[in-house]
């Protein structure tokens, strides 16, 4: 909330003067809409951007012990598709087509590659059958207590043919993240939300 608060005074501080008449330096509803993902980590992110972007000044001000304002964020419908923000949650059977065609061999080839390093983790961690197709889970959790200074256990720095088991689930995630959107068809058909909005 501190790094998202901080961007949020950054934003201000680079557009919000008073000599460059792209941002006021008071939050106006017909100036500034907000969206975010319905993630909660998300809509707590935009809010705490907010908060350093749009201080409460002068009227704004509501309670002289908070130096916060309630501004509007919106987002798509709980468990909705979210067109605009998350496109890769809608679903799609050509772009899933496409995603299979492109990427099969790939993540095969590392699935066979990394069997006993899949396994070995799955069981480390509890969660059964891991793979190329949802490393990413194991990844966001060792990220979030990394980010938070919380202690790793020593499977994670565990090496593996010279790579600790943390920078090869690293590498896989970039893989997969990366297959989302690594050929024109595919950016055609996710980035077609955006342009159209």
């Amino acid at each position: 909330m501190q790094q998202t608060k901080g961007l949020g005074q950054f934003i201000r501080n680079r557009y919000g003067k008073a000599t460059d008449n792209f941002l006021s330096m008071d939050y106006k509803l017909e100036e500034i809409y907000v969206r975010s993902t319905d993630e909660d980590r998300a809509l707590t992110s935009a809010q705490a951007m907010l908060s350093g972007l749009f201080p409460p000044q002068g009227q704004q001000v509501w309670d002289k012990d908070i130096a916060w304002q309630p501004i509007p964020v919106h987002s798509a419908t709980p468990g909705a598709e979210d067109m605009l923000l998350k496109p890769t949650s809608v679903a799609c059977p050509e772009y899933d087509k496409i995603y299979e065609e492109e990427n099969s061999n790939i993540f095969n080839d590392y699935n066979i590659r990394y069997k006993d390093f899949f396994a070995s983790i799955s069981e480390m961690v509890g969660w059964p059958n891991l793979n190329m197709s949802n490393i990413d889970d194991v990844y966001s959790a060792i990220y979030r207590e990394r980010t938070h200074n919380l202690t790793q256990p020593a499977w994670v720095d565990q090496l593996w043919n010279g790579t600790s088991a943390y920078d090869l689930i690293l590498e896989m995630k970039r893989i997969t993240r990366i297959a989302d959107f690594n050929s024109p068809r595919k950016s055609k058909i996710l980035g077609g939300y955006l342009l159209s909005d």
